[in-house]
């Protein structure tokens, strides 16, 4: 689809869930996670969210924003890391919105601290 990547996160021992990227909301930021996939990194689950680290990006702030609904998706741009929230939240600081993911998104909260993730372009 035009304006939007479809991505494919594996969980280790969990399920795959669907990830849509859109380019509306940060195209340079969203053109970089493209470049920089596959993705195999340990994922840690913070208290709204799990994030993911992806390596060696350097983007510029982009759309950002500090509130985040269930099943939005945001990169922060000092720490490279991708957050997918499972709760809505406030953060102290702005992350630029990147996209959705379109599964159900409750499991998440069941991670325990961390598991093996794998992002991957969807085929």
């Amino acid at each position: 689809m035009i304006g939007q990547i479809a991505i494919t996160l594996k969980i280790k021992e969990m399920d795959e869930f669907d990830i849509v990227l859109k380019t509306m909301y940060a195209p340079r930021t969203i053109k970089r996670i493209e470049t920089a996939l596959p993705v195999s990194q340990l994922a840690i689950k913070k208290d709204n969210c799990i994030a993911v680290t992806i390596d060696n990006i350097q983007v510029p702030a982009e759309y950002q924003k500090r509130q985040f609904k269930k099943g939005e998706i945001a990169f922060d741009i000092s720490s490279n890391n991708l957050y997918i929230y499972f709760n809505d939240c406030t953060e102290e600081k702005k992350f630029n919105l990147v996209g959705n993911i379109t599964s159900p998104v409750d499991i998440f909260s069941e991670i325990d601290t961390s598991k093996h993730v794998e992002l991957l372009l969807k085929e």
